[in-house]
């Protein structure tokens, strides 16, 4: 399992279980200019699609998202861009090799589920901001902050994008 458990370094020290991912809701507030930037963008697009992600590129802020829709109603959200933030701690063929693939075949799935319900909530309401902690997966936990807005169509399709600061 993959760093489910945390070793303190010390020889023969017990390991102890690490919540992979900690999750803390703050006010929007608390967000960075671009992130609230990003939060403007999605008010001034009711739907998600190429103009907003023109829009979001112009601003020289797609680079720093994670952008996930579904293809179906009801479907699961699959990766469509996954911006340096993520790349600098997943890797480059990480992320090569989950563009186009439903959120739940991330291979760290285990540990990063909690991330689905803050995504499917900014589907339902308004954006989230959140200080949120990754840890007991990689060798050293990953702090980081993010403005997620969403949408959901008529039919139930949805999607997702993460703005990410790490």
């Amino acid at each position: 399992m993959l760093g489910l458990l945390h070793r303190s370094g010390r020889q023969g020290a017990a390991a102890r279980p690490v919540a992979p991912v900690e999750v803390h809701r703050q006010p929007d507030g608390f967000a960075l200019e671009w992130q609230q930037h990003v939060k403007a963008l999605r008010r001034a697009h009711a739907e998600f699609g190429p103009g907003f992600v023109a829009d979001l590129k112009a601003a020289g802020l797609l680079d720093r998202c994670l952008v996930m829709t579904s293809e179906r109603v009801d479907g699961p959200l699959v990766f469509r861009f996954v911006g340096h933030p993520t790349i600098g701690v997943f890797g480059r063929e990480w992320a090569r090799r989950q563009i186009g693939k439903p959120l739940e075949a991330d291979p760290f799935w285990e540990c990063t589920a909690p991330m689905a319900a803050v995504y499917e909530e900014a589907t339902n309401a308004d954006p989230v901001f959140n200080r949120c902690l990754l840890a007991g997966l990689l060798p050293s936990p990953v702090p980081f902050c993010h403005m997620v807005v969403g949408w959901r169509d008529p039919l139930g399709r949805r999607a997702v994008v993460s703005a990410i600061d790490a």
